[in-house]
């Protein structure tokens, strides 16, 4: 406990009330062995003060302030017990006296170091946060120490970022840069940290804010539990993700549209890795192949088609690789065991920052048209034969005329 806070809780009255009441005690000639029940408790309530004040005092480690606080209270010992006792020759008014003076010129030295002490000490906190302000002051993001209820720091982003100087920031209420569906839960999480114990709350949340000019902005804050001015508090790193926030509404949105456009085209539609490996299919995609979506995710081509067919996609991909689409016929297996005829339509896939990670492709079941082209080729053999067959039979019949 420092000594600003012990005479925060009245000590230095203490002090001086137990002072005057020895004043009285120690130097007043009375005659000793009388029984003076108002006396002894006066003296015996200074005497309770003074070992209940070194009891504290000894918590501010400055020695001759310990030393003196001690002479001072055994000084008021031999006092009060002389009211009860043959005093020796040599414990006279004159050497209790003595005791109590050099006890007080001790405390007097020792409050002098205690106070000298905390100037020094608040001058070096002062430099602290001075320092401690450059280095915040130049961040981007807010920084802030929450204590008591209300913040005790505020860095200059803090400022840009509330629209607030740095004196409002300090006295005002925070849930007040609070927007009404986050304040609630702003309030529990801040109540439960600052008691110590941060169990399920989270190392990073989002939520959305209110600035002076009532506009609203979503930020991000990271709170860490520290210890300031020896007593808990929150220390806080705020980013303004408006953008960011912004930016994933209209990527949701489209994500939306591309959604509804991948799952209303009636061909199938899959993306494969650099291996390919499936990454993406629709429903179309996955009904032509009689699997499910989370089926065929993961799943490598190989594994679905004839040998001679994968050494077909691998040439195609080498063409995909240098940025060019292609169009090819490939027979895969349904997950009845069956073959289907597909007919592909891939083209190279890349990330948003350009690099080619696989491809994309549409294809259709072309196997039934398989089909119905083999029997339009057969029937079209079938009424070539017939034709050179009747052909035949009119040169046979020419030749028996």
């Amino acid at each position: 406990m420092s000594s600003s806070e012990l005479l925060k809780k009245c000590w230095l009255v203490l002090i001086l009330v137990v002072m005057t009441l020895a004043w009285f005690t120690l130097f007043k000639v009375k005659p000793t062995h009388i029984w003076n029940i108002q006396g002894i408790a006066i003296e015996g309530s200074s005497l309770f003060a003074c070992i209940v004040g070194y009891l504290y005092i000894t918590k501010l480690r400055i020695r001759n302030l310990d030393i003196g606080w001690g002479l001072f209270t055994i000084g008021m010992l031999v006092h009060f017990l002389s009211q009860f006792i043959n005093q020796p020759v040599i414990i006279n008014v004159e050497v209790r006296g003595i005791i109590a003076i050099i006890g007080l010129v001790l405390i007097a030295d020792g409050f002098y170091k205690a106070f000298t002490r905390e100037k020094k000490r608040k001058e070096i906190l002062k430099e602290s946060e001075r320092r401690c302000r450059t280095i915040t002051d130049s961040s981007t993001s807010g920084i802030y120490i929450f204590q008591d209820g209300k913040f005790v720091f505020v860095n200059k982003a803090m400022e840009s970022l509330t629209g607030y100087k740095r004196e409002k920031l300090l006295s005002m209420n925070y849930l007040d840069l609070i927007h009404p569906d986050y304040k609630d839960e702003m309030k529990r999480m801040t109540d439960q940290a600052l008691t110590g114990d941060i169990s399920g709350l989270p190392l990073r949340f989002e939520f959305k804010g209110i600035r002076k000019d009532g506009k609203e902005r979503w930020v991000e804050n990271t709170p860490t539990i520290i210890e300031y001015y020896g007593r808990p508090a929150i220390l806080g790193n705020v980013r303004d993700i408006t953008e960011r926030k912004e930016m994933e509404e209209k990527l949701r949105k489209s994500e939306e549209k591309y959604r509804t456009l991948v799952e209303t085209i009636q061909e199938g539609l899959g993306i494969t890795d650099l291996e390919e490996n499936f990454i993406f299919v629709n429903t179309v995609g996955s009904k032509i192949l009689g699997y499910s979506r989370d089926e065929l995710i993961g799943i490598n081509l190989r594994g679905l088609t004839p040998p001679q067919d994968f050494e077909k996609i691998l040439r195609e991909r080498k063409e995909r690789r240098q940025g060019k689409s292609t169009q090819y016929e490939i027979k895969m297996w349904k997950k009845d065991g069956k073959l289907c005829n597909l007919r592909v339509s891939a083209a190279p896939f890349y990330d948003k920052n350009g690099k080619l990670i696989g491809s994309i492709a549409t294809f259709q079941d072309i196997t039934e048209q398989k089909q119905m082209e083999k029997r339009i080729k057969n029937l079209s053999a079938l009424y070539r034969e017939i034709g050179k067959a009747v052909n035949r039979s009119k040169s046979i019949n020419g030749l028996c005329k």
